[in-house]
């Protein structure tokens, strides 16, 4: 069990750092997968990272842990 737990850390852990960042183009806002507006329905611009997003003139969202 332990080691189910750890593979599924593992995945997580990887799925997370090589995700990709939402843009919403009307509020200037973008969003991480573990946000609950990653899918919102005007977040039509995609990132491959933060720094991307950023240099874009998107912030980031307030409600993002």
């Amino acid at each position: 069990m332990k080691k189910l737990i750890l593979l599924w850390a593992f995945l997580f852990v990887s799925v997370v750092s090589a995700a990709e960042y939402h843009g919403n183009r009307q509020s200037g806002i973008y969003h991480g997968p573990q946000c609950r507006y990653y899918f919102c329905k005007n977040c039509t611009v995609i990132f491959k990272s933060e720094k991307e997003a950023r240099q874009a003139g998107y912030r980031r969202c307030k409600k993002e842990k």
